[in-house]
């Protein structure tokens, strides 16, 4: 297992302990809304909205707490999501005048450089390969942060199927001579020569 950079241990318990408080509060929002939204329609249905915006916050924070500590890709890809969603809730509240909170927007943006660089990339298993904008990219699915292993691994060697050698004929041998055609002509021979041998007796004897 990979070592836990210090960041990323300070980072889980923050977001841990920030993910109980958001769903506290959420809770209590969207309690009071629906309390208030008999008086004022409009006020109780917006407490009521965002408190159910950060019931949800609340509960990715807890995830990417617990995923922090124990080195959770998936946690590293939310804990970025969740940073970007907090920079538009910052918006969004500024634009129904809740005021601009321009701390809170340095900090997520601080905490979005912070899991991009390649050290704490390396420490989540993902590609160091890019910068920042590469990596949130990848973290979005649009590309790049893909795993170590998976940018890591050399391509594939082509497979190719084995060839059998060629298979020679067989060579021809010389006709083997016949052990039974030498025995009998020779006997043959032998029977002529002796025949002659008579022959001549018999002429000697009439003379």
């Amino acid at each position: 297992m990979n070592q836990r950079p210090t960041g990323v241990t300070v980072l889980a318990i923050l977001a841990f302990v920030g993910g109980i408080l958001s769903i506290f509060f959420g809770g209590l929002g969207a309690l009071f809304g629906g309390i208030f939204a008999s008086l004022s329609p409009v006020v109780g249905g917006f407490a009521t909205i965002w408190g159910i915006l950060y019931i949800i916050l609340g509960a990715a924070l807890v995830y990417v707490g617990w995923g922090f500590w124990r080195l959770q890709p998936s946690a590293w890809r939310l804990g970025i999501w969740v940073a970007a969603a907090s920079i538009v809730l910052v918006v969004l509240r500024a634009v129904t005048g809740g005021g601009l909170d321009i701390v809170g927007i340095v900090i997520d943006v601080a905490i979005i450089y912070y899991l991009t660089t390649p050290a704490v990339r390396a420490a989540f298993g993902q590609s160091t390969s890019g910068g920042m904008m590469d990596a949130v990219m990848g973290a979005f699915g649009m590309g790049g942060g893909g795993s170590a292993a998976a940018a890591s691994a050399p391509p594939a060697a082509p497979s190719a199927s084995p060839t059998a050698p060629p298979v020679e004929p067989p060579a021809m041998s010389p006709p083997a001579s016949s052990s039974w055609g030498s025995s009998t002509g020779s006997s043959t021979g032998g029977e002529t020569s002796s025949g002659g041998e008579a022959a001549a007796r018999d002429e000697d004897e009439k003379l």
